[in-house]
This record gives structure tokens, C-alpha cells and sequence, in this order.
């Protein structure tokens, strides 16, 4: 490069800092390995062959390549691109998921980011598999392998329709809904789980007057005044709870943590960090009446 652009050896070598011997034998070495001169060689002067033109070309190419990967890597050092992948549960896919990527995408417009959502269990097999960077699920106790940061407290809510009697009350508690019809959902266990321990505690019991598969079913079926329902507030976007009110649960335990989690066992994404960030920003615009 340096000697065809000054086209005088003594000149490429002191702008290469090495002798001007030393230079014209690296010259070549790399004619050699080419199998072709690359310079003509005048008394006066030095002009490229037809093999050095090609070679020049590419080695432009070349270097030009070399300085924009170098620019990339710093700019995936300090998390302005890259690629990445976001699993989470399908309530938190659904509401807080889409404003942190909308919130994170302002700052990081180069990042490609893929959500996928996923039922707890499949969102960590993910993370352990090395297939997603991050997942945004409820979490209790996770393994040595896995690194958790918690974003927000998804509080257990009372869902009604607008004009039942629990819409005058001010403060919800078990003791006040555990006397209406309730509407479960069958398989969520982590929901159903946490409901059987708070009523436990107080020695309440509920007998479902119907149990539902899908919250959307539980949802139509108390705006049709045939029960209440108790769903987390994650799941209470806008879009699912029109002619519905929900008010929180009055329990210091009516909640669960929903964290950031990944894997332990890798250097984090640089991304991760700032995502992060989103995430807990998206957590205090989307629950900032109950957080």
C-alpha cells in the first residue's frame, strides 16, 4: 500500500518506519508468494504492473473493510448495534416487552431485536441453550447458572365488571371477593399457586364457579357478570379490559417478581445492560399507578 501510493521505495519505508532493505525485501517476499512482480522497477522511478493495479484495488477494499469492522466492534463494545434476542412470557410479550423494545429502540436504532414469547419454562430453556439473551419472566428461585435482575412487582388484581358492588370499594382484600362467583383459569399454575397460598394464610377458601383455559375467555365471561376473576396485572393491558375495572389486592405477598434473567455461564451482551435499563423505564410508565 505504502509503495504504491508513494511509488519510491526509500519513501515507503520511512513512512512504514523500517529500512529501506529490510522494506524492499518484505516486497519480495509478497511478489513470491504471489508468483507475479507487482512494481516495475526503473532507474528513476517505480509504476505498478498490471498484477500490482489488481492487488491494489483489493488491498483498498481491504483495508476499508478492516477500518469499518473496527468501527463496528467498538460501536457492539458500546452497545450502538448488534443483534438481540428477547424471550418472554406471553402477558409481559404483550405489554411491557413492546414499550422497553420501542423505549430501547430510540437510543439503539442500529440493534436488531427478536422477541419471541414463551411460556416460563421454554423462555429459560432458551437462556440455558444459549438461543436468547435475555428473558423477562416471573421468577422465584433460579439455579447458580442463571443471573436474574428484578424489573418490577406484578401484583395480583381483582377483575370485575364496571358496575359491581366491589367498584365502590376504595381497597380490595381476599375477604372481599372471596364471597362473588370467581372465574379461574385451569392451567396456570403459577397464578393458581400463588391465589392457594394467600388464601392459606387467612384461611379463606375459594371454589371456582367456572374454570376457564384462556384469560380472554375468563375476561369475556366477567363482562358478562357471571363472576370476577384474579389475574396479575401484567396480563391487564387496555386492549383486553374494556367495560372491566381491576383494583389491587390488598396483601403484603399478592404479587410476583418479574425479572430480567440470562446466563451466568457467558459474558453478558453488551446490549444488556442498557436493555435492562428499558425495561425497568417501560415497567414504571406501563404499572405506575400500582409500582
Amino acid at each position: 500500500m505504502a509503495l504504491a501510493k508513494a511509488l519510491s521505495f526509500s519513501s515507503a519505508a520511512k513512512s512504514c518506519h523500517i529500512s529501506q532493505p529490510a522494506f524492499s525485501i518484505n516486497i519480495k517476499k509478497l511478489e513470491e508468494s504471489i508468483g507475479a512482480p507487482l512494481f516495475n522497477r526503473h532507474t528513476r522511478n517505480v509504476t505498478l504492473t498490471a498484477v500490482g493495479v489488481e492487488f491494489y484495488r483489493h488491498a483498498i477494499g481491504l483495508q476499508e473493510n478492516i477500518q469499518k469492522s473496527h468501527v463496528d466492534i467498538i460501536n457492539f463494545v458500546h452497545g450502538k448495534r448488534g443483534k438481540l434476542i428477547v424471550v418472554a412470557s406471553p402477558s409481559i410479550a404483550a405489554s411491557l416487552a413492546p414499550k422497553a423494545i420501542q423505549h430501547f429502540l430510540q437510543t439503539h436504532q442500529e440493534v436488531d431485536i427478536t422477541l419471541y414469547d414463551e411460556t416460563d419454562t421454554k423462555c429459560l430453556d432458551r437462556i440455558n441453550s444459549g438461543k436468547a439473551d435475555v428473558a423477562i419472566i416471573p421468577v422465584k428461585e433460579v439455579s447458580g447458572d442463571i443471573y436474574k435482575q428484578d424489573l418490577f412487582e406484578d401484583y395480583l388484581m381483582a377483575v370485575h365488571p364496571i358496575h359491581h358492588p366491589l367498584s365502590e370499594l376504595h381497597e380490595i382484600t381476599w375477604q372481599d371477593i372471596h364471597q362473588y362467583p370467581h372465574i379461574q383459569i385451569r392451567d396456570s399454575v403459577d397464578l393458581r399457586q400463588t391465589i392457594e397460598r394467600e388464601l392459606l394464610n387467612i384461611d379463606i377458601k375459594i371454589h371456582p364457579a367456572y374454570e376457564v383455559n384462556l384469560a380472554a375467555t375468563m375476561l369475556g365471561m366477567i363482562r358478562s357478570d357471571l363472576g370476577i376473576g384474579v389475574l396479575s396485572r401484567s396480563s391487564l393491558t387496555e386492549a383486553v379490559t374494556v367495560g372491566l375495572q381491576y383494583k389491587k389486592i390488598h396483601s403484603s405477598n399478592s404479587y410476583r417478581t418479574i425479572a430480567a434473567v440470562s446466563s451466568s455461564r457467558a459474558a453478558p451482551s453488551p446490549l444488556m445492560a442498557p436493555f435492562i435499563k428499558s425495561c425497568k423505564t417501560a415497567a414504571s410508565e406501563v404499572y405506575s399507578p400500582i409500582i
